[in-house]
């Protein structure tokens, strides 16, 4: 009851502030403050989640789980994803098991398989996240990684 309604309570502040727009309100439910992993301040996209080497062929059917932390729906159509090798995987070309439109619902997830021009290593490799921007927002890294075993980023639990 207290939570909801402190959550009330700053809804109502912000409503009536200019400085904060309110399509870029994180979703309380979502976020629980110390559940969204580190990126670039006042961004709420994050990848979640890796699976560098899937069972079977791994080959290019690596996969990202990429999160939005928003109330509203958000647009990553110009969001894409760099190697260590500065390869680029641009998230609305690739495909997507979870909804193949280029936006997530409040709060969604959305599971991506690599394409043909580069694969994740399985000894270990470091991910760079950008916005539409151009802006780096996170960099996550893993070390070795195990046949089948998707890898969580801090701060990040498994439904």
């Amino acid at each position: 009851m207290k939570k909801s309604l402190l959550l009330l309570a700053f809804l109502i502040l912000i409503s009536f502030s200019d400085d904060l727009p309110t399509k870029d309100l994180v979703l309380d439910e979502c976020l629980e403050i110390n559940s969204m992993p580190d990126g670039l301040e006042g961004t709420y996209v994050r990848i979640v989640a890796l699976l560098p080497n899937p069972q079977g062929e791994d080959d290019y059917n690596e996969k990202f789980e990429i999160k939005s932390f928003l109330l509203s729906e958000t647009d990553f159509s110009s969001y894409y994803i760099l190697d260590d090798e500065k390869i680029k995987w641009e998230l609305a070309k690739l495909n997507s098991e979870s909804k193949p439109s280029p936006t997530f619902e409040n709060c969604g997830s959305v599971v991506y398989t690599s394409d043909k021009t580069a694969q994740l290593l399985n000894s270990g490799d470091k991910v760079y996240l950008y916005d539409k921007e151009n802006r780096l927002i996170q960099t996550v890294s893993y070390e070795q990684s195990k046949d089948g075993e998707w890898i969580y980023f801090p701060k990040v639990v498994p439904e």
